[in-house]
């Protein structure tokens, strides 16, 4: 569960995006925990076009995705 996400964010003239938060287990900021688990962490994490596209694809809303993405979209 992730508990505190800002949205996936393009951070430098090379077109690589971040994204700043904390989450649990099964969230973008899981780190493994002894030697078969995860546990919750937070921090940035890195992500290319098509993984921040995804994850803005669930998380927000068709005008932020444009506003925000409208360079990575495709008709179709």
């Amino acid at each position: 569960m992730t508990r505190k996400v800002s949205h996936p964010r393009k951070r430098n003239p090379k077109g690589n995006y971040f994204m700043e938060g904390e989450g649990g287990a099964r969230s973008p900021f899981a780190r493994p925990y002894d030697t078969n688990g995860w546990i919750g962490s937070d921090g940035i994490v890195a992500l290319s076009p098509e993984e921040a596209l995804g994850y803005a694809e669930k998380t927000l809303s068709s005008r932020s995705i444009l506003e925000h993405f409208a360079d990575h979209l495709t008709e179709g």
